[in-house]
């Protein structure tokens, strides 16, 4: 039941290359800072070119990799498939974990919640790039691709491609931002064929420059959900930023944006973000396409986004290449090269 490879509570300067993991009971890789305080020592490790499948065999909710309450590593380039519930978790500590002591001594009176509660997460300027997962959430719900929660400021995640999570539950996403999670870029990842949602975003958090194509619609307790492009689930979004994506539906069934009003959390509304030129297409409804961009306008967002086909070199065998004369690049998208997504051959 445990994991394949652990750093464990003061590991610095660690590299884990070029390793093929499968059929782990738990996790197979493993950055575990310590618990409830501020020592910042678990860190400064890479995490690099591994194969990780077939993990959680005895305890389902371990992800083929795991940071929590560890900062300022690289993990790129690992292949992640077949696990029974979230590819990747990238974690810190919540409040209602620390002490009343340590709740005490971190409020001088004067900072706000959210400043409050900095100092203890310790999962902060983790760069999470060129990974590739598929078939993550086989067993479990309510989990993700990558998924990330009160881990601290400055945390990347980029140019990842994320594809075919497709067991049937409601509560999943390519990405997701959940628990207090702040300070974190989304940026130049593909998405593709994924159920329910694609991005999951909270707070003042920035997507940008990502690609998501074809999430799959599911059911819930008997009821048909419509697929979500993005879902947005608590507010304020003051300060976060959803520019520069490029959302396609090869069919005709889709939920751009699913915002507004939450009976548990603040109201998340796109408008409170920095909410423009991104490019929208159904294919099999590109009138729908229009209507969507229409209401966006009149919240006021997406003053400069376009409705229209963003042209790619062979969408229906899944190239997502953009042809020269794309409208994306005219809106300022930026190209992601493909190639280097997912396990190399050479030097890291």
């Amino acid at each position: 039941g445990g994991s394949a490879i652990r750093v464990d509570l003061y590991g610095q300067d660690i590299q884990i290359l070029n390793n093929h993991i499968e059929h782990i009971g738990g996790t197979g890789v493993l950055l575990c800072g310590y618990g409830s305080g501020s020592k910042d020592v678990n860190k400064h490790n890479l995490v690099y070119n591994n194969h990780i499948h077939h993990t959680g065999e005895n305890n389902w909710h371990a992800p083929g990799i795991f940071l929590w309450q560890s900062g300022e590593n690289r993990v790129a380039n690992n292949l992640i498939q077949h696990t029974p519930y979230c590819g990747m978790i990238i974690s810190g500590l919540m409040d209602r974990f620390r002490s009343r002591v340590e709740r005490r001594e971190a409020d001088p009176g004067n900072r706000t919640r959210e400043e409050n509660l900095e100092p203890s997460k310790l999962s902060y300027d983790n760069l999470i790039e060129y990974n590739e997962i598929h078939h993550a959430m086989e067993i479990m719900g309510d989990g993700n691709g990558i998924y990330i929660r009160g881990a601290g400021n400055g945390n990347i995640i980029r140019r990842n491609y994320i594809h075919h999570l497709l067991a049937p539950v409601i509560m999943q996403s390519a990405i997701r931002t959940d628990g207090g999670q702040r300070g974190t870029l989304i940026a130049e990842n593909l998405i593709y064929k994924c159920v329910s949602h694609g991005i999951h975003l909270k707070l003042n958090n920035h997507a940008e420059n990502n690609i998501i194509v074809d999430i799959i619609p599911t059911t819930h307790q008997g009821r048909k959900v419509p697929a979500i492009f993005f879902k947005l689930r608590e507010g304020p979004m003051t300060g976060g930023a959803i520019q520069r994506n490029i959302l396609y539906q090869s069919g005709d069934e889709i939920e751009f944006f699913n915002q507004g009003e939450n009976p548990r959390l603040p109201a998340a509304w796109a408008k409170e973000a920095d909410t423009d030129y991104n490019l929208y297409y159904c294919a099999g409804n590109p009138e729908f396409s229009k209507a969507t961009l229409e209401k966006s306008r009149a919240e006021g967002i997406d003053t400069n986004s376009l409705a229209t086909d963003p042209l790619f070199v062979d969408p229906e065998n899944g190239d997502f290449r953009l042809k020269p004369e794309s409208p994306a690049l005219k809106l300022g998208f930026v190209p992601i090269d493909y190639s280097k997504i997912g396990l190399q051959t050479g030097p890291s």
